[in-house]
């Protein structure tokens, strides 16, 4: 089995020392990404500003009201994670919000708890294609 333990702490896109904060928030190859995430959040009327921990850990996990808000949390970091993956394996870059957008759609009809959410809802009709 192999570990895939990074040889070097630099980041694949842009060179910069890596980090977690660095890797889901503010490589400048997220930069466009984080910018429409933000605006989508904005149109959709929702306050809650996403950060590093909520990524990792989630927003007030132990709040049944924000399970809705906590899924689409992790389908931001996992289309963060496997756009880094893709792009690794395919020694290019790919479209991170257009990766988004397809796991967004797929993941939230394939679990009918969440075609009934009034959230995701919302932040669907705020998603440019």
């Amino acid at each position: 089995m192999k570990w895939r333990i990074a040889i070097n702490s630099q980041c694949n896109f842009c060179g910069q020392d890596e980090d977690y904060l660095h890797y889901f928030m503010s490589c400048p190859y997220l930069k466009e990404f984080w910018v429409k995430i933000q605006q989508i959040l904005k149109k959709s009327n929702i306050e809650n500003f996403v950060t590093l921990k909520h990524i990792v850990f989630g927003y007030r996990i132990f709040d049944k009201d924000y399970f809705d808000f906590n899924y689409f949390l992790t389908i931001l970091g996992f289309s963060i994670y496997k756009a880094y993956y893709v792009s690794q394996q395919k020694t290019k870059q790919v479209n991170i919000y257009s990766l988004f957008v397809r796991e967004y759609i797929t993941r939230i009809s394939q679990v009918q708890k969440l075609q009934n959410s009034k959230l995701l809802a919302k932040i669907r009709e705020n998603i440019e294609m």
